[in-house]
């Protein structure tokens, strides 16, 4: 895979971007650009976009703003305008070492689209991507000519290998629990008791103070679940709301999933993300591709985060860019693919 990635500060700058028809372009642009279809189709070229909370260039988080990837024509994109009603039977995933996949970070169906997808997709594939989505406006988030989509994805298939590390850093701070009734995201009991009280008084206990209900939500985001895979590894789910008895997670979970509740320092995240750039970096990666999850930056703060990917930079190193995500979606072509919270996926691409 040849990287070309341009990062665009204006829409002006945008409209006057030297596009061409011999060649396919990715446009990722924060929540605050503009966005005109009618101006990119006088363009005459191919194009897929999609909208996320802030992008990530060098060693900058980019507020405003656009990444433009310029792909080779002979470059394969699928745009799905709908992951829910999407026949996998005739698609070409399994003729591609690594499919990079942006999905809509806010869709009920990105997990059972992602499930279909592992379906029909080479054992030894990469897979690497994130989520798309605002939690500002109430829009579509992913486009190409035709307008912007909801409950969409786009796949970009290429034959180069890129190596994937997750990096996480959270620790167990109560646990495991037996999740003992749940419905797509949302859990209602944990060994039979309710999730909400169990899972508050956790908190309340590590903090040794009652917590009021307006509290609590600000509080909720330093304490992820992690569901269960084996003795080191958790798929990282992120309470975002409660109502009632019951929590509601940003992805789904599963009855009888087994789960930890988590912690972690500063400390801990940093270090981990240190150690998964050297783990993309082994086979000779020149470029990092970065899918941050926005509630782990919103963890970390911004300044903090910015030290970190200072830190990422080497002299080996060409180019750093990314995304900062609504979901993360890793597999390296050994474990079944997840869609992961409060994680950082670091793609290393060697050209």
């Amino acid at each position: 895979m040849s990287v070309t990635v341009a990062l665009l500060e204006t829409f002006e700058q945008l409209e006057n971007f030297n596009f061409s028809s011999k060649n396919k372009y990715l446009i990722l642009c924060t929540e605050n650009t503009k966005i005109d279809i009618e101006i990119l189709n006088k363009k005459a070229m191919e194009y897929y976009g999609a909208i996320f909370p802030k992008l990530i260039f060098k060693d900058k988080i980019v507020e405003n703003g656009y990444l433009i990837f310029i792909l080779k024509a002979d470059s394969h994109i699928e745009f799905i305008e709908n992951m829910h009603f999407y026949d996998f039977k005739n698609t070409t995933l399994n003729n591609y070492n690594t499919l990079i996949t942006i999905i809509d970070g806010l869709s009920e169906y990105n997990v059972s689209f992602l499930e279909n997808m592992f379906e029909y997709t080479n054992l030894n594939s990469s897979i690497i991507g994130g989520g798309a989505g605002s939690f500002k406006k109430n829009r579509k988030h992913l486009f190409n000519k035709n307008g912007f989509f909801s409950d969409s994805s786009i796949i970009v298939m290429v034959n180069n290998s890129i190596d994937i590390a997750v990096s996480d850093g959270w620790q167990v701070l109560d646990g495991p629990f037996v999740v003992t009734s749940s419905e797509g995201k949302a859990i209602k009991e944990l060994d039979y008791k309710s999730a909400l009280e169990l899972y508050k008084s956790i908190i309340e206990k590590d903090l040794n103070r009652k917590l009021e209900m307006e509290d609590f939500y600000t509080l909720m985001k330093d304490y992820p679940l992690g569901i269960v895979k084996n003795e080191d590894k958790y798929i990282l789910r992120d309470p975002i709301y409660v109502s009632q008895d019951t929590i509601y997670l940003a992805g789904d979970i599963e009855n009888s999933s087994v789960i930890n509740i988590l912690k972690a320092k500063q400390s801990d995240l940093l270090k981990s993300t240190f150690e998964t750039r050297n783990k993309v970096l082994q086979n000779g990666a020149k470029h990092l591709m970065i899918f941050e999850c926005v509630s782990r930056l919103e963890y970390l703060s911004a300044s903090t985060y910015i030290k970190e990917l200072k830190k990422l930079d080497s002299n080996s190193i060409k180019t750093i860019f990314g995304v900062i995500s609504i979901g993360e979606i890793a597999n390296s072509g050994e474990d079944y693919i997840s869609l992961l919270n409060k994680s950082c996926v670091i793609g290393g691409i060697c050209h």
